[in-house]
Order: structure tokens, then C-alpha cells, then sequence
């Protein structure tokens, strides 16, 4: 889950869409505190590759 502020998150991992927002696949762009509200709510399922130090994100079903 996204935790601490977006600037935390900004330093510690590169954004390849941008740094002001996260693309989530099939539904568009979104600002870091969209996303978050949307991991903390189940709507979207967040997943973190610590070999890639990468995060991805997807939608959890049709609960948009």
C-alpha cells in the first residue's frame, strides 16, 4: 500500500508515465492520492516487485 507522502514516494521510486500521476491500465491516469484512496478502499489491487523495486497496479473487478 502507499504509505507516507507522495513526495516520499516520488524520491524513492521513478514514475515512467510522469511524476504526478500513475496510469492504471484500462482506466486511465490518476493523481498519487486518487490511487491511494483507491488501494486503501479495495478498488484498485496494488503490487510491489522488490527484484524491479517496481510498483503495479490494476483494478480489483468492476468496482470503479
Amino acid at each position: 500500500r502507499l504509505v507516507g507522502s507522495e513526495m516520499c514516494i516520488r524520491d524513492r521510486i521513478g514514475n515512467r508515465h510522469g511524476d504526478s500521476w500513475i496510469y492504471i491500465p484500462g482506466h486511465g491516469r490518476f493523481t498519487y492520492d486518487e490511487v491511494e484512496n483507491y488501494v486503501n478502499s479495495g478498488k484498485v489491487i496494488e503490487t510491489y516487485d522488490s527484484a524491479t523495486n517496481t510498483y503495479t497496479y490494476k483494478w480489483n473487478g468492476n468496482k470503479k
